[in-house]
């Protein structure tokens, strides 16, 4: 398994799909499962929605 992730300090859609995509570049010269996180301060509701949709899971700082 790899962990591939990322941290902004606000997650909107768009960095969603950015991510999304540079995991796909690199996915295609990795083997196995991967696991997509993305950690933020702030995530927009489209973007939860958007993720879920791409597998990437999100964590904001205020889930404890």
């Amino acid at each position: 398994m790899t962990v591939l992730g990322e941290v902004k300090a606000r997650i909107y859609s768009r960095e969603v799909k950015a991510f999304a995509r540079k995991v796909a570049r690199a996915g295609a010269s990795l083997q196995g499962e991967i696991l997509k996180v993305m950690f933020g301060y702030l995530i927009h509701p489209a973007a939860s929605e958007l993720a879920g949709q791409e597998g990437i899971i999100l964590v904001a700082s205020y889930e404890r």
